[in-house]
């Protein structure tokens, strides 16, 4: 192995740590389809970047906040259902990304390049992972409060709300990291999936949490192993590892 290859694979970790983490909570709260959203708004945001000549990063960080806003706006002030307007955000913005996107780089923003993260890349995925990790551990307590138990919360005078915001601008955060690695459209699929196994089997919500981050790394380390060994990119076998994991944890699920 490379020296860059290391270090893409330790980023690679960093990320699918807070990924375990991030989607333990989602699949919980019941916004997997909140996150999927997120994790493809990122590529308008990317198509008017490389249109315009700047860092695709900020592109895609513009639009992820600016979507994780728009999604809890959507949740907390509208009546309408909550399926219906975050359905047509994400088809608007899936719409918009392929058109503004040029098309030798679309398949690389969608899925992920075959190419190991640069040196300033893997620096920002290691420090945005750790900054994001801290977050989530620093709010551990109020936010598995607020998601096992909303009506304790606000009876606690917490900001569940507030709460929620945040959590979706982690969200966001953690799509931002990973997109270079596995695309904006598997990025959400590598948060879900593993999380969605780990649910399956774990009896508790702290184990469900370790759990959710361990098979989001092993399946991580499994795509960039893979993806080094047959130059293909790495996002999707580490998807379909976690989907493996999905399938075996069906035969031991929970009653």
């Amino acid at each position: 192995m490379t020296g860059a290859f290391i270090l893409s694979l330790v980023a690679g970790v960093c990320i699918a740590a807070v990924a375990g983490v991030i989607g333990a909570f989602a699949v919980t709260k019941k916004m997997t389809l909140a996150g999927d959203v997120l994790s493809h708004v990122a590529l308008p945001g990317v198509g008017l970047a490389l249109a315009y000549h700047f860092s695709p990063t900020l592109g895609a960080a513009a639009a992820l906040a600016l979507a994780a806003y728009a999604i809890w706006a959507v949740r907390v002030r509208t009546r309408l259902p909550e399926e219906t307007v975050i359905g047509v955000i994400f088809t608007a913005a899936l719409a918009a990304g392929v058109l503004i996107t040029p098309k030798e780089e679309l398949v690389e923003t969608l899925f992920g390049g075959l190419r190991v993260l640069t040196l300033p890349e893997t620096v920002f995925a290691i420090t945005g992972s750790l900054v994001v990790l801290a977050g989530m551990i620093f709010l551990l307590r109020k936010l598995t409060l607020a998601v096992l138990s909303p009506e304790l919360a606000a009876a606690s005078r917490l900001n569940v709300q507030g709460l929620e915001l945040l959590f979706l601008f982690a969200f966001a955060a953690t799509v931002l990291l990973g997109f270079r690695f596995a695309g904006t459209l598997l990025m959400g699929a590598l948060i879900i999936v593993p999380a969605a196994a780990a649910k399956n089997v774990a009896p508790s919500f702290k184990f469900f949490l370790m759990l959710s981050v361990i098979f989001s790394v092993v399946a991580t380390i499994a795509g960039l192993l893979i993806g080094n060994a047959v130059h293909i990119s790495p996002g999707p076998p580490a998807i379909l590892v976690g989907v493996m994991f999905f399938a075996a944890t069906l035969f031991f699920r929970k009653a």
